[in-house]
């Protein structure tokens, strides 16, 4: 395996190829199941306001979960789109991503 990573430009390039196809096929499956909790928690959020459910969680924390899964899937979007950002707006995505997942 080391003898690949040394080997020539040609062999670089695939295994580069590979790395990428690897980390779009993680972040398509990121995206799915971001998608999938939100639209869990939606519902969830819906019927716990429409009484139609009870639960232990207040609905501002639900609200709370779908706001940090959106932003989540933002940054997964971002990603997929292998968007060029200026190193500001790079700071602020980062810092705004560390914000909503302390909590």
């Amino acid at each position: 395996m080391e003898a690949n990573l040394i080997g020539s430009d040609s062999g670089r390039q695939f295994a580069l190829f590979d790395i990428v196809r690897h980390v779009t096929e993680l972040n398509h499956r990121a995206m799915a199941a971001t998608n999938r909790i939100i639209s869990f928690k939606s519902s969830l959020r819906r019927d716990v306001l429409s009484c139609g459910v009870f639960s232990f969680n207040y609905p501002l924390l639900i609200d709370h979960v779908l706001e940090k899964q959106t932003t989540i899937l933002d940054c997964l979007k971002l990603s997929r789109e292998r968007l060029v950002y200026k190193k500001q707006k790079k700071v602020k995505l980062r810092e705004y991503f560390n914000y909503t997942l302390s909590f």
